[in-house]
């Protein structure tokens, strides 16, 4: 088994290209290091990536990566100190891998899709909550995911007639065709650029923080990929809810 925490000590962390730019679907990327789970497994390392781990709510990426003589299927990408290990399937390996060849990395573009709009929705759902609980509650789980989105709030007691107006409130602002923007700043500068976000007292200490903001709803530290525009997400649907012993669950999804 490869110990992923001893090898991300290899490397320099990887650019994440997809925190500037999350509808690039395909680019080239330098292989670093390539390293076998078993015979038809690997973990694929390189200078950059545009797949999101699995890592703040959001499920991990899926897609293919390849050159003229070899095709890796990725199963998963997890992020370790900063590097980020593609978990693949070797589907075709005709030569030994050099660091410094050049991949071509291509997402499962339709499911990457599904989840910017869907982390996009879960954000604009914390904001109904917001607004028809009257107080801001904070998030213990989320799953942002192409399948079986929910959020997971502290305690609230939510009648039948408050979810319907958590959905009305939500798609509200889904119609509204509102900006999404991302911006970076400092700590000291948190206080002056956030606003309605849950969990700030979780925040990791670190010097920058990326912020996402949909302009007058919510303004959150967030390193997920999200839609330009709330209008890309068409609908939210709130599935059900459900009482569990630390938390009240909200399913949701958005359609189409």
């Amino acid at each position: 088994m490869v110990n992923l925490k001893e090898e991300a000590r290899k490397f320099s962390p990887t650019e994440k290209v997809y925190l500037e730019n999350s509808y690039l679907k395909e680019i080239n990327a330098n292989l670093l290091s390539i390293l076998m789970e078993s015979k038809n497994k690997a973990y694929l390392v390189f200078d950059k990536t545009i797949f999101h781990p699995k890592s703040g709510g959001q499920e991990s990426d899926t897609g293919t990566i390849y050159d003229n003589e070899r095709l890796f299927e990725v199963k998963k990408v997890l992020e370790v100190d900063g590097v980020a290990f593609h978990y693949a399937n070797i589907q075709k390996n005709s030569g030994i891998q050099e660091k410094g060849e050049i991949f071509r990395l291509k997402l499962d573009w339709e499911r990457r899709y599904k989840i910017m709009r869907s982390h996009t929705a879960g954000h604009i759902l914390d904001y109904a909550v917001m607004k028809v609980t009257g107080k801001k509650v904070n998030t213990i789980e989320a799953n942002h995911a192409s399948i079986g989105s929910y959020i997971k709030y502290e305690h609230i007691n939510l009648s039948h007639i408050q979810l319907e107006m958590i959905e009305k409130t939500a798609n509200e602002a889904v119609k509204a065709g509102i900006s999404v923007n991302v911006r970076y700043v400092k700590r000291e500068e948190l206080e002056k650029f956030v606003f309605n976000a849950p969990n700030l007292e979780r925040l990791p200490d670190v010097g920058i923080y990326r912020i996402v903001e949909i302009q007058n709803i919510n303004s959150i530290p967030c390193s997920g990929t999200h839609v330009k525009n709330t209008s890309e997400i068409n609908y939210i649907k709130i599935k059900g809810v459900k009482e569990e012993d630390d938390g009240t669950v909200i399913f949701y999804e958005t359609i189409p």
